[in-house]
């Protein structure tokens, strides 16, 4: 996702795999078990398993880094609207305005998805100009209606 290298540094990847393009310094794969572990960066990437059940553990686990304050910010991505509906995030929200364009490790196209993707912020309030600033050229920016949820 060239979107980014935008954003980068990416300090995590905690849902890395064997075919993942990531820009983190550091990732995580299944083998690594990145649900146990500390994700202690300033900036991580989450782009779930889409394995039933375990987006919405994930999306957990990154509300719980960022309360707790081991992670500073978290882009999490969500492949579906329907993860939006089940997560109901109160954070900022970027829905693309078109599919993500997915590369392989070698940078040639990947399987892209079938739905629409959504990118949230978790996070602080600082976040959210480059937030802005790096994603609503490619979508549209929704701001969360209450403000309790650390921003």
């Amino acid at each position: 996702m060239g979107l980014l290298h935008a954003y980068a540094p990416i300090d995590l990847d905690p849902c890395a795999d064997e075919h993942s393009r990531t820009c983190a310094t550091n990732i995580f794969t299944e083998h690594d078990n990145s649900l146990e572990r500390s994700w202690a960066a300033d900036v991580v990437f989450v782009n779930p398993p889409g394995k039933r059940g375990l987006p919405k553990l994930f999306y957990d686990k990154a509300e719980a880094e960022v309360f707790s304050g081991t992670a500073g910010t978290v882009l999490f991505l969500c492949y579906s609207l329907e993860q939006l509906q089940q997560f109901q995030p109160n954070w900022p929200v970027c829905i693309f305005d078109r599919r993500i364009k997915f590369e392989d490790r070698n940078g040639n196209p990947a399987k892209h998805p079938t739905h629409a993707n959504a990118l949230i912020l978790m996070g602080h309030e600082a976040d959210l100009p480059r937030f802005q600033q790096v994603f609503a050229p490619h979508g549209r920016i929704y701001l969360p209606a209450g403000d309790d949820n650390g921003m």
